[in-house]
């Protein structure tokens, strides 16, 4: 937790990932990684970065003392900082923390993994906004040795005055989604009538465990197919709203949004909330 209340997370799933050695600091938490299907590692360092002026020195020299020497380092997170003034939309500029936010980044060895499709990460909300690129991705020479394919995209702000970061492996294959168990099914009305219909019709087998498995099979269609119906209108409608924000994001890091299109912008944002729920 830093002074001003704001905090940081790390979180994994641990079929497919190992973390250990956890490692806390005002600013900064660290974590040892291994990628399972690999055997990769490396050191992964979330960070957010004060706003108040007067700790930002503390949070830099934090930043300098997470270096892991030698070991792969990924360091992400909200800096609340720029080193270059293309990173601002407007002139309000404090170039000495720019200055010293890139003698830390030189000191620590960092390189940033670029944003590909936007230029800035946050936005102030407002009529004529403020945008900041706040929000980065760095990484040392031995990460980009061992994952050279990453990249990065920032995805729709949605509910958030900051834009999401999406760091992904651009060759991994596309991989099947299989079968999983919604809990929140069980409290949806039709569910019972769905399960039993499913699990009643005719299945073929010559022992009890392969009528079974059918059945089970048939099940687990009809609750897809289910699922699918009861809930596409409203991944739809989020998906197009996403897309609709997106794109007004992206508009007005070139010019103002008209009165219609700032209206639409907050409209969109507050449709998202009931949709979430429905989600």
């Amino acid at each position: 937790m830093t002074p001003e209340g704001e905090g940081v997370l790390i979180a994994w799933d641990n079929d497919h990932i190992r973390g250990e050695a956890v490692r806390k600091g005002v600013y900064c938490l660290s974590i040892q990684i291994t990628l399972k299907q690999s055997n990769n590692s490396f050191v992964l360092t979330t960070v957010y970065g004060p706003t108040n002026n007067n700790d930002k020195h503390a949070f830099l020299a934090e930043l300098i003392g997470c270096q892991p020497g030698s070991r792969p380092w990924l360091c992400l997170g909200d800096f609340n900082l720029i080193y270059e003034a293309q990173d601002k939309n407007n002139n309000n500029i404090n170039r000495a923390h720019m200055r010293r936010f890139r003698q830390a980044l030189d000191a620590s060895e960092l390189m940033e993994i670029k944003l590909q499709n936007r230029k800035y990460t946050w936005s102030n909300g407002r009529r004529n906004p403020t945008l900041v690129k706040l929000d980065r991705v760095f990484c040392n020479r031995e990460w980009d040795e061992i994952l050279p394919s990453a990249g990065l995209l920032a995805l729709s702000s949605s509910l958030s005055d900051h834009f999401p970061l999406f760091l992904c492996n651009q060759q991994q294959p596309h991989r099947k989604v299989s079968f999983k168990f919604e809990t929140f099914w069980t409290r949806v009305p039709d569910f019972p009538q769905v399960v039993q219909n499913a699990w009643n019709e005719p299945v073929r087998g010559n022992n009890p465990l392969m009528i079974l498995h059918n059945r089970l099979q048939n099940t687990a269609r009809a609750l897809k197919r289910w699922s699918k119906s009861l809930f596409s209108e409203a991944r739809l409608q989020m998906q197009m709203a996403n897309e609709v924000i997106l794109l007004l994001d992206i508009a007005q890091e070139s010019r103002p949004l008209s009165e219609a299109e700032s209206d639409l912008h907050r409209h969109l944002k507050q449709l998202l909330l009931g949709w979430a729920a429905i989600e």
